[in-house]
């Protein structure tokens, strides 16, 4: 049998050591052109927020109907993307898409499901 060669050893951890400096600073270029340049901000993020807040807005989301996932399953979108439903009826198609009936306003989870 030979004897192992002293140099091999040496030659596989030179190339291993090339393969991850060559890694590193493939990585290294990748990140820096990925990188967000924070120099430039918009002025709409510059802009002050309202602390006040909004009560009408809140007034409208406690108004939002609830549904049931029957209702959900009979979903048909339409071709304008009213967001009508079959089960609706005649009713809601007099309607201007994005608003529930009087009747549906206030209706609770358990009262719809009756």
């Amino acid at each position: 049998m030979k004897p192992k060669q002293k140099g091999s050893s040496f030659t596989v951890f030179a190339i291993l050591t090339t393969l991850t400096l060559l890694t590193w600073a493939a990585f290294g270029a990748y990140e820096r052109l990925r990188k967000i340049d924070l120099s430039v901000i918009p002025e709409k993020m510059l802009t002050p927020v309202n602390p006040n807040l909004d009560t009408a807005t809140l007034d409208l989301l406690e108004k939002k109907k609830l549904v049931n996932e029957e209702q959900i399953s009979s979903f048909v979108p339409t071709a304008q993307g009213s967001g009508r439903t079959q089960a609706a009826g005649s009713e809601s198609a007099q309607q201007p898409s994005g608003e529930a009936s009087p009747d549906q306003i206030g209706a609770s989870p358990s009262a719809q499901t009756q």
